[in-house]
Parts: C-alpha cells; sequence; structure tokens
C-alpha cells in the first residue's frame, strides 16, 4: 500500500505543474454569510473561467453557467439548490462539474415550466458527480378539474441536448408527478403522464452508477401514463453502466362509469430509431399497469431500443474519491466490483470522451496529457480502498483539479473502463 502511495503522490505532484487550473481561483459560498458570496448564481456571474466554486451547507437559488468554465463542489453535505439549474453554450476545451449537490425546483406552473435542469449546447465537458436532481412535482391528490382538459406531462428531471461530452457519476434522477383531479368527484380530464429521469435528445452521454426514476402517471377519470426512466431520442450514442432505471406506474382511472382508459406503465429505457445505446450490465425496472376494474392496459417494458444496442462485457466497477481534498488531508480511493479483479489509477489534468469498445467503456481523460497507471491493487473481497496522503500545492497555488479514472482488468481478462472521478485539491488555508 505504501508504494501504491508513493506511485500516486509521484503522479498528483507532476499533475499539480500540467494542470490548467493552476491559476484559478477559488471563490466561497455561504448563505449566511462569512464567504464571498452568499448565493451560487452571484458567484456564477462574478467567476473567471477555470474558477472553483467552494460551496457551503444550505439553501440557494437556481443558477445559470453560460459560457465558462466552472468547477461547483459542495464542501460538506446539505446543499440544496431550490432552483433550475442550466448548464449551456461551452466551447471545446471547456468544462463545468457540478459535485455534490441536491437540485429540486419548486413545482409552479405544469404549462410553463421547464425539467430541474438543462443541458444544451455543450460542446466542451461536463460532469455530474454525486448529485441528486428531482423535477419538480405535485403532490398527489393536490391537483384541479379542468372540464374535460387535458394536462401536460410531469416534468423532468434532466434533459440533455447538443451536447457532446456529458457524463454522470453516482447520480440520482427523478421525474415529476403532474396534474391529477385534486379529489374532486366526476371529474374525467385526462391526467399527466409520468415526467421523466432522463432526457436525451442528439447528444453522447455517459451514466455510471446512476438511478434514474419515472414518476407515476397521475389519476384522472383518465389516467395518464407513467414517465419512462430514461429516454433518448434524436442522434444521440449513449453508455449506460451499472444503471438502475425504473419506469413510472400508469395512473389509475377514476371513471365510475368504467368507460375511461387508463395509464400504461412507463418503460424504463426508450431508445429512438437514430440511438446507439451501449450498455454493461444494470437493472430495468417497467412502471406496472394503471388500475380499473374493467378495462386492462399494458405495463412498462424494461427495454425498448429501436436503434442499435451495444452489449458490453464485464460488470461495472464504481469509482469513488472524496473531493474536495486539502493538503495535509487524505485522498480516499475507492473501487467496487468483483474479487480478484485488478484495477489501475490513470490520472489526467484535461477531460476527454473517448468510446473505446474493446475496454468496455470510454476513456475520460485526454490521451496527450495522461499519467498511468500509478497504482495497481486486487480487489480482495470485491472491493480496494487506497488512502492518499496530499502534499502541500506549493507557492502560490490555491487549487488543482485533477481528473481520475481506473482501468480495471478482470479476472476472466475483459478489460473495462470506469466512470471519471473530479478531484479538486485545495491549499490547507482553504
Amino acid at each position: 500500500m505504501h508504494a501504491v502511495s508513493r506511485s500516486v503522490l509521484r503522479g498528483l505532484a507532476t499533475a499539480s505543474i500540467l494542470s490548467t487550473s493552476a491559476l484559478a481561483g477559488v471563490i466561497t459560498v455561504a448563505p449566511n454569510g462569512g464567504a464571498d458570496f452568499t448565493q451560487i448564481d452571484a458567484a456564477v456571474g462574478a467567476a473567471s473561467d477555470g474558477d472553483v466554486l467552494l460551496v457551503s451547507p444550505g439553501s440557494y437559488f437556481g443558477f445559470t453557467i453560460d459560457g465558462k468554465s466552472l468547477h461547483v463542489v459542495a464542501d460538506g453535505t446539505g446543499i440544496f439548490v431550490d432552483g433550475h439549474v442550466v448548464v449551456r453554450n461551452l466551447q471545446g476545451g471547456q468544462r463545468v462539474a457540478l459535485d455534490g449537490l441536491d437540485i429540486q425546483p419548486p413545482f409552479t406552473d405544469i404549462f410553463t415550466q421547464g425539467p430541474a435542469m438543462r443541458v444544451e449546447h455543450a460542446f466542451g465537458s461536463v460532469r455530474i458527480e454525486r448529485c441528486e436532481i428531482h423535477a419538480p412535482t405535485m403532490t398527489p391528490g393536490s391537483g384541479t378539474c379542468g372540464d374535460f382538459a387535458s394536462w401536460p406531462p410531469g416534468k423532468d428531471a434532466l434533459f440533455v441536448t447538443s451536447s457532446s461530452d456529458v457524463v454522470l457519476e453516482s447520480t440520482l434522477l427523478v421525474g415529476g408527478y403532474g396534474i391529477d383531479h385534486g379529489g374532486q368527484l366526476l371529474c374525467l380530464d385526462v391526467g399527466s403522464d409520468g415526467g421523466r429521469g432522463l432526457l436525451v435528445d442528439g447528444a453522447r452521454v455517459s451514466l455510471h452508477d446512476v438511478i434514474a426514476r419515472g414518476a407515476d402517471g397521475a389519476q384522472q377519470g383518465y389516467g395518464g401514463h407513467g414517465g419512462a426512466a430514461i429516454e433518448i431520442t434524436g442522434i444521440s450514442d449513449v453508455l449506460l453502466s451499472g444503471v438502475v432505471a425504473e419506469g413510472g406506474d400508469g395512473g389509475a382511472s377514476e371513471d365510475f362509469i368504467g368507460f375511461a382508459p387508463i395509464g400504461d406503465g412507463g418503460d424504463a429505457l426508450l431508445a429512438g430509431p437514430d440511438a446507439v445505446v451501449r450498455v454493461l450490465d444494470g437493472v430495468y425496472t417497467p412502471g406496472a399497469a394503471g388500475y380499473h376494474c374493467c378495462w386492462t392496459t399494458a405495463p412498462g417494458e424494461p427495454k425498448v431500443v429501436l436503434g442499435s444496442e451495444i452489449d458490453y462485457a464485464g460488470g461495472p466497477h464504481r469509482f469513488l474519491t472524496s473531493s474536495p481534498v486539502r493538503a495535509g488531508e487524505t485522498l480516499s480511493l475507492s473501487i467496487t466490483g468483483h474479487a480478484g479483479d485488478q484495477a489501475s489509477l490513470l490520472l489526467g489534468v484535461l477531460p476527454a470522451y473517448l468510446p473505446l469498445p474493446g475496454y468496455n467503456g470510454v476513456l475520460y481523460l485526454d490521451p496527450t496529457i495522461l499519467l498511468g497507471p500509478l497504482a495497481l491493487v486486487t480487489l480482495t473481497g470485491g472491493v480496494a480502498n487506497v488512502p492518499i496522503p496530499i502534499p502541500p500545492l506549493g507557492p502560490g497555488l490555491d487549487v488543482v483539479t485533477l481528473d481520475l479514472q481506473m482501468f480495471v482488468l478482470e479476472s476472466g481478462g475483459i478489460k473495462h473502463l470506469t466512470g471519471p472521478a473530479q478531484v479538486v485539491v485545495l491549499d490547507g488555508s482553504l
């Protein structure tokens, strides 16, 4: 273990010299003062390209990152964003990382309100790690009756469009419940379909250890359909590694006469004809059909892939780090997989997105500035933990951002690349 630590320390020292974040600044955010700003949106507006926003626990308004490279990193637990988040207009070479945020806008309007988070026109890299993203949602039974109205669907948790390098790691996505009858009798409105956990349209996206849930269809005279956990449209290329996808249940019919149709269950995965879906294991659970005494409808499907599905060999491996970490503290690396697998650490300072089917995954590190393998550990009992003491950053350095990934050789000879991990290394005084 000490030999592993020394190897990684040398790599960290080299990466800190090469890091493009070496001249970046650190902006602190805390809702009750004592920091540079009290709101994330104000900090984003004042930040320079490449800065790190260090966010303390508390509640914050939503924010938009528009054409700017930023790391927004939780410094502790309990960072709640009570508003919408948008990342857009990133050029090649720019990057945005969100780590440790709990995003859930309040429900305001079924007609005009958008998803909880949008990533659009992002041609740099976007990394979303250890976040929870909940769509705006109504409480079942709190809706209204609109005289045979057909209500729009519930809201989606995350919408990604026209983007080329978006990665989600260890993140929860939950679609939103829509409009129901609010308990009123003789209401024959068409209830909202459930919102989706994730909608991808014309984008390249990877999911590692992500849980995605579609919302249930709303109950009405005409029950709504359950939402898909993951829906992929347009010319898209999506990697699903170790994903748990759960379609929403169909809404029950409230028509006492028995002539109103009821909602179908939502699909766990629904991909259109122009989509390429790369699947590495995972659990895909469809939503159940809605209920009525006199009608039957269909449950959802585990997978409906009208385009191309490519099934990768082997099993997914979960790679976690502790970020942010300060000089003088210990960086914790954890890799989970199968007993006997061997894992090697790769270290970089620039992100990339290079699908490597022969390695059953994607290389997320720029190969022109790639250090490694820096460590070799065996997953005893299916897990390995590597503690790395962090040395001082050196004069004039407040922060360094590092990109990590694991290469795994399974005991059966199958090669595998894990998801990426972004590590923010801070000076010990911050």
